[in-house]
């Protein structure tokens, strides 16, 4: 059982990194600071800080809004078709988050085939 829970912490710990790590590598690309990525997305500098750093262990995990990664999609796309796809992997992570228990089994069974859920539509 205590492989299993630990199992789970990492499981979680990997889907964290991976919201907060995308939502850090758009400023990147963007060659912005994240006082600048604040002011476009009408946040302040300290929630940008939160959501791009990866929670220490115990600590709060900061999940943004679905609104706020609409934001964040359309500032760090070129293009419509960029914009869609970027959202679609944001709302991706996000939900990989945010889903009940009773779903995460079907979503851990699909790990890595985030192209079904991805596709265009």
């Amino acid at each position: 059982m205590g492989n299993l829970m630990r199992a789970r912490k990492k499981t979680l710990k990997e889907r964290t990194m991976g919201l907060h790590d995308e939502i850090k590598k758009i400023r990147k690309k963007l060659k912005i600071t994240r006082k600048e990525y604040a002011k476009k997305l009408k946040v302040t500098e300290m929630y940008v800080g939160a959501l791009e750093r990866k929670s220490p262990r115990g600590g709060r995990t900061f999940v943004p809004s679905a609104d706020l990664l609409k934001r964040i999609a359309r500032i760090g796309s070129t293009n419509e078709m960029e914009r869609k796809a970027l959202e679609r992997k944001l709302l991706y992570e996000w939900t990989m988050l945010t889903i009940p228990d009773e779903v995460k089994p079907f979503f851990e069974e699909n790990r890595g085939k985030e192209e079904i859920f991805l596709m265009e539509g």
